[in-house]
């Protein structure tokens, strides 16, 4: 099983429409995709999101924490724009199963 963006479902009042390159991004990226991120530990969870972080060109220079708990996928940093901050939010809804995504991530003109 694939996990992908659902189009149509609206996030901080936009669609994911206005973001395509994050939207296509996770749906042409190479990195392994989870068979159920239901079934993942926090830990496997925390690691995979760190890992997909790390390995999107579209984040270089970026540096993004990330905390992972039972409940709950913390995002912090700074980022140069509300792109980044989307696709950073995406991939770590990609992996966080029924685990609540809090993005702390700041939109910092770089």
């Amino acid at each position: 099983m694939v996990l992908r963006p659902c189009p149509g479902v609206s996030f901080w009042g936009r669609d994911r429409s206005s973001f395509p390159s994050a939207q296509a991004s996770l749906q042409q990226s190479s990195y392994p995709q989870p068979q159920s991120s239901w079934d993942l530990t926090t830990p496997e969870v925390q690691r995979l999101i760190e890992d997909r972080l790390t390995s999107e060109s579209a984040l270089e220079n970026t540096r993004i924490g990330v905390k992972t708990d039972d409940g709950a996928v913390v995002l912090t940093g700074k980022v140069a724009d509300d792109r980044q901050r989307e696709l950073a939010s995406e991939i770590a809804k990609a992996y966080a199963g029924n685990r609540r995504i809090e993005n702390q991530i700041e939109v910092r003109g770089i």
